[in-house]
């Protein structure tokens, strides 16, 4: 690869991971604001953030492989698979992120969890509409 494609390539991924993390403390500060919390300040909303996400990485992958492992021992499809882990893997993710909210900010745990569903509800919205606007264009081109 020639250094100009490098660069670019590299550009192009530091632009995705800025817009995307700049979408996650937006999103976390609007989830905190719709539950009647303070919300907290730019740095320290980055800072749960990213704690909440190298947090969250292990038990996800732990539980990930271990779903996968019994799908592939079991003979199911290995979708399915991604789609149970997913979800056992909620409460987790949930638990984790109010508890690191909790500990950074001074909000209780329970603010935290109302902080995670609302931000849950959020994302789910967001991929609701986005699925709806695809199906439409998808019955439009086709008909």
């Amino acid at each position: 690869m020639k250094p100009a494609q490098l660069l670019l390539v590299l550009t192009c991924v530091a632009f995705v991971f800025v817009a995307y993390s700049a979408f996650q403390v937006m999103l976390f500060r609007v989830s905190c604001s719709l539950a009647n919390l303070p919300r907290p300040s730019l740095p320290r909303s980055i800072g749960v953030l990213f704690a909440a996400t190298f947090a969250v990485s292990l038990p996800d992958a732990a539980i990930g492989f271990a779903v996968t492992e019994a799908y592939q021992a079991g003979g199911y499809p290995l979708w399915e698979a991604g789609l149970v882990g997913a979800f056992l893997f909620l409460p987790v993710h949930m638990l984790t992120c109010a508890a690191i909210h909790s500990w950074l900010t001074p909000v209780t745990f329970t603010d935290g969890i109302a902080v995670w569903l609302i931000e849950s509800a959020i994302r789910f919205g967001i991929l609701v509409a986005a699925g709806g606007i695809v199906g439409t264009v998808f019955v439009l081109a086709r008909g």
